[in-house]
């Protein structure tokens, strides 16, 4: 898991990376903030994003 604080409002969150995927191409796929539901970042995948409001994820 990975952590980022959303560019637009501020809130930190978790997100991974779903992978093998039958043939996927990679391409850059969006990390959608849980709590402003706004793409927080563009990122090259072969899958795609999962993302975690932080008070949801027990460590």
């Amino acid at each position: 898991m990975n952590r980022m604080i959303c560019p637009l409002c501020r809130q930190a969150f978790m997100y991974e990376e779903v992978r093998n995927i039958d043939r996927h191409v990679k391409e850059k796929l969006p990390i959608v903030c849980p709590y402003c539901e706004q793409v927080a970042k563009l990122q090259l995948s072969h899958g795609y994003f999962v993302t975690y409001k932080i008070e949801n994820y027990l460590e």
